[in-house]
């Protein structure tokens, strides 16, 4: 059996300056920053926190208070949906810290997103909103014996959970997960398992030494082309791909309800 790995946020580095994107650690909280002119770093700012979600942060923090133009319609709402894009991730809110003038302006085109006025408001809400979700993590090798290992990990994990959904059906989607991993990993490989309530989730992404780390993730993060078996399509309410920051990707499922 492989051991299991608690090991939190494992990811400290901020992109480079010139991407008009920063980030860091506040604790287990993911703080996103932009630096430049939003309408130039959105396709990054979007990058920078789904490869955040790709840690399961606790939470996630969008600053654009570095960025004082105006944004038109379209622009706000590609900010909006870098909330969206975490609702279906246990237990972690995306909290967005905008000026007075960029508030306005969420007002004014009815854009249904409730961004702070600073930093620590926002961490107050992410301390509100964030729930206590249960997460293991182990790695694998990035040999096919692996994916019996981890069956076997899903299959005790779940049984100590309590976790109301078949255990056979966490098998078929780890296994998924785990063969579309491997066809590409060179590098050992994370499991997390995590539950928010009685909803499973998961995720395998391979882990490359520092030495081939990136500064920053896809500008644009890759979607795989191959679509998951009809099986699990049919026993997951979501699933996806996420860039990383040492530029391989992570894949993911939420278990339907």
């Amino acid at each position: 059996m492989p051991q299991t790995d608690v090991s939190p946020l494992d990811v400290s580095q901020s992109a480079d300056q010139s991407s008009g994107v920063l980030t860091s650690n506040l604790g287990a909280i993911r703080l996103v920053s932009a630096t430049g002119p939003l309408s130039a770093c959105l396709p990054m700012l979007r990058s920078q926190v789904l490869a955040a979600l790709a840690d399961h942060p606790r939470g996630i923090i969008c600053d654009v208070t570095g960025s004082e133009e105006y944004l038109d319609a379209q622009e706000l709402w590609q900010i909006a949906d870098l909330a969206g894009d975490a609702r279906v991730w246990p237990s972690t809110p995306v909290v967005a810290v905008c000026t007075e003038a960029q508030r306005e302006m969420f007002r004014r085109f009815g854009v249904p997103l409730r961004p702070e006025a600073n930093r620590g408001a926002a961490l107050r809400r992410v301390a509100t909103e964030s729930r206590a979700a249960r997460v293991v993590r182990t790695r694998l090798q990035p040999h096919p014996q692996s994916c019996r290992n981890a069956r076997d990990f899903l299959d005790c994990t779940w049984r100590e959970w309590n976790v109301s959904f078949p255990v056979d059906d966490g098998k078929l989607v780890v296994n998924e997960l785990m063969r579309r991993i491997l066809a590409h990993a060179r590098s050992p490989i994370r499991l997390s398992l995590a539950a928010d309530g009685q909803t499973p989730w998961l995720m395998v992404r391979e882990l490359r030494p520092e030495s081939e780390s990136r500064t920053r993730p896809f500008a644009c993060p890759p979607e795989s082309a191959e679509r998951p078996s009809l099986m699990v399509e049919m026993l997951c309410s979501a699933w996806g791909s996420l860039p990383t920051y040492d530029g391989s990707q992570a894949y993911w499922a939420a278990l339907a309800r």
